[in-house]
């Protein structure tokens, strides 16, 4: 489900465990963890690899075939790619690395930090 919003941001605050940016193809990855596909351990920058065709498609069937892919995934880990119009969040099945977010009147802003939301907005 896409959401609108005039400004969006992604605000990564966590100092103890650091996310790993990765810019591939246009798109900025954050990402953190480990992932397996098909029962290979990813790097992360593979892992960037593997979803961007998804992240940078923009039409109907991008979104089913985005929950397919994550589906496949097993490990624990966190996922947030930017692209210039918007932002993609993926989380493990247990969410082992929590991401939070909170939509205001024009602003979409996605962090690992509940308390800064809600410090914030």
């Amino acid at each position: 489900m896409g959401v609108l919003a005039t400004k969006s941001e992604v605000k990564l605050m966590n100092k103890y465990c650091a996310w790993k940016e990765v810019k591939f193809n246009d798109v900025m990855y954050y990402l953190k963890g480990n992932a397996f596909f098909k029962n290979k351990l990813l790097s992360l920058e593979e892992l960037a690899e593997l979803i961007c065709p998804l992240v940078r498609r923009e039409d109907e069937s991008q979104e089913k075939e985005f929950g397919s892919l994550l589906e496949g995934l097993n490990g624990e880990f966190a996922i947030v790619a930017e692209t210039e119009s918007r932002i993609f969040c993926a989380v493990d099945k247990l969410r082992r690395i929590p991401l939070f977010y909170i939509l205001t009147k024009d602003n979409f802003i996605v962090s690992d930090d509940a308390y800064y939301l809600n410090r914030t907005f």
